[in-house]
């Protein structure tokens, strides 16, 4: 049996085992001075309409083959007596090969320079955010790979350019794996795709 601390709905803190200190530590950050039972609680304990501390129950984890399949979650809804489930599904490894390939730095020439970006989904904010805030002069020199390059809005637009489609690609790569994914009928032909 696990326990999570919601608020609104929202997971604050869990699911873990029963440690009545640790939610009150989390509790007591929303306003709530409680000492919690020293024994594990067997039903939900509702603190205000907003906040409670729930049982969380999990539905059995789906069988998968982890040549072409892989395990995500934990996800959370509500059934419909309101008890907190947790669930996991199955996607096809396209997904998690495609995610390897979107956040593998790539090399670019950008304004004359041999760089070496990054694809995170933060790298990719950072850089489409300096776009949108520097003026038409700007010019700074930024860190790629360890080493000082000065780089201008022009460079910016490039780097941005370059990482989106590099992302897009990618996402085209998965798109073609599902589909042909999809055309196969048996496990030996699945086992047959290559994924990487």
């Amino acid at each position: 049996m696990a326990y999570t601390l919601l608020h609104s709905n929202n997971i604050v803190v869990g699911p873990r085992d029963w440690n009545p200190r640790y939610f009150e530590h989390f509790l007591g950050n929303l306003g709530f001075h409680i000492k919690l039972p020293a024994q594990q609680i067997v039903n939900d304990i509702h603190f205000s309409k907003d906040v409670r501390l729930a049982v969380t129950d999990f539905e059995p984890q789906p069988d998968f083959d982890p040549t072409f399949e892989v395990l995500t979650g934990p996800f959370f809804k509500f059934d419909e007596n309101q008890t907190h489930i947790g669930y996991f599904t199955v996607q096809a490894k396209a997904a998690e090969s495609r995610w390897n390939k979107e956040t593998t730095q790539i090399n670019r020439t950008i304004g004359g320079k041999e760089l070496t970006l990054d694809t995170d989904r933060e790298s990719r904010i950072m850089y489409t955010q300096a776009v949108s805030l520097v003026s038409d002069d700007y010019t700074s020199q930024w860190k790629f790979n360890g080493e000082f390059v000065v780089i201008n809005k022009s460079d910016l637009h490039s780097i941005v350019y370059e990482v989106m489609t590099h992302v897009q690609s990618c996402f085209d790569w998965e798109s073609d794996k599902v589909t042909e994914i999809n055309s196969k009928s048996t496990i030996e032909e699945l086992k047959q795709i290559i994924l990487e």
